[in-house]
Order: C-alpha cells, then sequence, then structure tokens
C-alpha cells in the first residue's frame, strides 16, 4: 500500500504532515533539495507506517494494555 492507501485507511497524521508541507510550499517554485527533502519526509511517514504495522502484528492488544495501565494508575 502507498501513503495515499494508508491515509484513506484511517492514518490521517502522515496526510496531515504531507498536505501541511506541500500547503506551506504553495505557489512556490521548490528547489531540488525542497523535492528531495519532501519525498525523504514520505519515505519516512510510509516505513514508520510499515514498521508500526509489523509492533502491531507481533504484539496485539499492547497499546490496549498500556491504556488501562494508565487508567488503573489514576
Amino acid at each position: 500500500m502507498d501513503l495515499g492507501e494508508k491515509c484513506k485507511l484511517g492514518q490521517a497524521d502522515s496526510y496531515q504532515v504531507c498536505h501541511k508541507w506541500l500547503k506551506d510550499c504553495k505557489g512556490c517554485v521548490l528547489s531540488l533539495d525542497e523535492i528531495r527533502t519532501y519525498c525523504r519526509i514520505v519515505t519516512a511517514l510510509s516505513k514508520t507506517i510499515e514498521i508500526q504495522a509489523q509492533i502491531d502484528e507481533l504484539y496485539p492488544g499492547v497499546g490496549k494494555g498500556l491504556l488501562l495501565l494508565r487508567i488503573e494508575r489514576r
């Protein structure tokens, strides 16, 4: 899945980062370095999503357990 497809599945934080970056550059002529920076941002977000999916697969329910732990401590 590409980043756009991930965003459609509810991973909107990544989309917001990309959208904000592009919105800030609207009307600008981007240099090669700026284009490379954007590509690096998209690559980093894509890899982060992939790694998070692997972690979620290996440790199902870990996030839920942490949430319960936080609630119990209060």
